[in-house]
């Protein structure tokens, strides 16, 4: 995979989160605004990981070339992993998710395109207990 079809398969995710909230009533006022990818009452940051099943991690992008990014430059109030394709939600407070990536000791390794990102890898078991299913 490269970088477009990462960006490809996260705007599918998006667009297929925001379907399933407006079936529940709820409506985006924007969409990918730069500063996140949807806004609601609040702003919601969507993420993908397509390598969790395989790894037994998710992770979580906090720099790139370098500089900060991802989880530690959105503006966003909800942190949201679409997982499974595109019809598992998970999310979490992205206030909360910071705290939790601070005081937890997470595996951190170099990955993404030509290895340009800084992840924090997480095990599934202290994803899902951060991460509530939608």
């Amino acid at each position: 995979m490269n970088f477009f079809d990462d960006l490809a398969f996260g705007q599918i995710a998006e667009k297929a989160l925001q379907h399933h909230l407006s079936l529940a009533g709820i409506e985006a006022t924007q969409i990918d605004n730069h500063t996140c990818d949807l806004v609601y009452e609040t702003k919601v940051e969507v993420k993908t990981d397509k390598e969790w099943q395989r790894t037994g991690n998710v992770a979580i992008e906090y720099r790139f070339k370098g500089e900060p990014s991802g989880i530690s430059t959105t503006e966003s109030t909800i942190y949201v992993y679409v997982l499974d394709g595109i019809n598992s939600f998970w999310y979490c407070n992205t206030k909360q998710l910071r705290t939790f990536l601070k005081n937890t000791v997470c595996k951190r390794v170099k990955g993404g395109d030509n290895n340009m990102s800084d992840l924090i890898l997480l095990t599934l078991s202290q994803f899902f207990s951060i991460f509530k299913r939608l």
